[in-house]
């Protein structure tokens, strides 16, 4: 991989500690091979493996996801897909390298930076300094990137974390080079509520007496109408090798509008059109769970809602079954 193809204007931003700016360019270069849709695969190859001890992790990961959510949507690929790749030496191979680049041009500086610079700033100070603030798209978790690295930075023992006044702030305590994690291959899963879902639905037909009549498919593609991309089931369950039901995990972004979801050039104040996409996506819900009664002889599809308790789901699920 050549850092001049990847970030053309590398050295212009390490002046200007535009460090936003050398992110987005190496996660756009990540996603270009494997298009991940979630934040965790994102964040090992920027940052690396996370060690235990370190809580609030993943969200260097979490924030580009958003910057790039229409980019991922366009090139979407299905987990399984994403998981076939990974298991090509040569895909592995250039996310290695990818590894590196980051480590060496973007989170090794900012590391430098901050124990050259944390003990006149503020966490919030440095987030601004180093611009990573720009990348905060969603009002939530706001320096939490910077958090981490300094998290990081107090497990390796060269920095501290103090209080003043009520306000946390980092010290330095050594000099040293900060060391980075090994690369790991990352290993996607599925959503937590698409895992539970399936954990239900797995042991409900587990205690069947005729289970081996049934199968279940995860990310099952269907033609949808008037949209050109095929539309994808979460959980598909055939029963003596026809289509069943589908079950939908669905987030809280499929009942309400959350501007940094839904709008799609990420314009933080048009909500307006971020609306818009938010009443798109709930008609095509519709048209959805209407195809999918057709694809499995006029059984409803069932859809799982965000905020229900596992003992919720398993009932919902045997019920529906």
């Amino acid at each position: 991989m050549d850092l001049n193809i990847i970030s053309p204007n590398y050295y212009i931003y390490l002046k200007e500690n535009r460090f936003d700016k050398i992110a987005l360019d190496v996660c756009k270069a990540i996603l270009l091979i494997v298009p991940f849709n979630e934040k965790a695969s994102l964040n090992m190859i920027l940052i690396g493996v996370c060690p235990s001890q370190i809580s609030n992790s993943g969200y260097l990961g979490w924030h580009l996801n958003i910057n790039f959510k229409n980019f991922i949507d366009e090139n979407y690929i299905s987990l399984l897909d994403i998981k076939s790749k990974l298991n090509d030496p040569t895909i592995e191979n250039k996310l290695k390298s990818l590894f590196d680049i980051s480590q060496e041009y973007l989170i090794k500086p900012i590391m430098k930076k901050l124990l050259e610079k944390s003990d006149s700033m503020y966490q919030s100070e440095m987030n601004r300094y180093l611009n990573l603030d720009k990348l905060e798209i969603s009002q939530n978790c706001k320096g939490y990137i910077t958090q981490e690295l300094y998290m990081r930075l107090i497990y390796q023992e060269l920095m501290q974390k103090n209080k003043k006044n009520r306000r946390t702030y980092y010290k330095t305590i050594s000099q040293d080079i900060y060391n980075p994690p090994e690369f790991i291959k990352p290993k996607p899963q599925y959503s937590i509520l698409h895992t539970r879902c399936l954990k239900q639905l797995e042991s409900i037909i587990d205690k069947k007496k005729d289970k081996n009549i049934y199968k279940i498919e995860c990310e099952y593609p269907y033609k949808l109408s008037n949209y050109k991309k095929p539309a994808r089931a979460d959980i598909l369950i055939k029963k003596n090798g026809e289509n069943y039901g589908i079950i939908e995990a669905d987030g809280r972004q499929h009942y309400e509008y959350i501007p940094h979801l839904h709008n799609l050039k990420n314009e933080r104040k048009n909500n307006q059109r971020g609306y818009e996409h938010f009443i798109k996506l709930q008609a095509k819900d519709n048209l959805k769970d209407d195809t999918a009664k057709i694809l499995c002889h006029g059984k409803n599809c069932l859809r799982i809602k965000y905020d229900m308790k596992d003992k919720d789901i398993k009932n919902k699920i045997m019920e529906w079954l």
